[in-house]
């Protein structure tokens, strides 16, 4: 299995992320870019600076970034959001 770390405090769940997600892209009027759900995320949970900056295990990206990924993915999964371009997010 993967790497087991301590994450810093205020790190959001997967779960948090979904959800977070989902409202950004209504926010936005039914679509979001990949920045304006971040920027809505990172507003709205009122993430700090040290959740923002902690690298992946990879050493080359931030773990927000990879979890943001996931939970897009997840969504999109579900069927909850689609991608039709390059990006850019959708309400189903």
């Amino acid at each position: 299995m993967g790497e087991r770390f301590d994450l810093p405090k205020g790190f959001p769940t997967g779960e948090q992320l979904e959800t977070e997600t989902v409202n950004a892209i209504k926010e936005h009027g039914g679509t979001a870019t990949t920045t304006e759900i971040k920027d809505y995320i990172v507003k709205k949970l009122k993430l700090s600076d040290e959740v923002l900056e902690f690298e992946n295990s990879d050493g080359l990206t931030m773990l927000i970034d990879y979890r943001l990924r996931w939970a897009r993915t997840s969504l999109k999964n579900k069927k909850l959001i689609t991608s039709e371009t390059r990006g850019v997010w959708k309400s189903v």
